[in-house]
């Protein structure tokens, strides 16, 4: 099963109007706060809440992990 964990990071992107294209992300804290609401863990597939014993897992891994780069959609 995949888990989704939210997080609201205070960031700002540069846009190039005249090409379309993001030039630039800043993450403006590294200071990350994870969301606290019903959805803030969730399954990755459905978008609905994880149980509980999903939801530590989830947490001891994202937690101790390095991250991958950040990835803009």
């Amino acid at each position: 099963m995949k888990i989704q964990v939210h997080y609201d990071v205070p960031v700002s992107a540069i846009v190039d109007i005249k090409s379309g294209k993001v030039e630039e992300v800043s993450v403006w804290c590294e200071g990350i706060e994870e969301r606290n609401d019903l959805n803030a863990v969730v399954d990755a597939d459905t978008q609905l809440p994880v149980e509980l014993e999903e939801r530590v897992r989830a947490h001891e891994i994202v937690d101790s992990e390095t991250w991958p780069e950040w990835r803009f959609r």
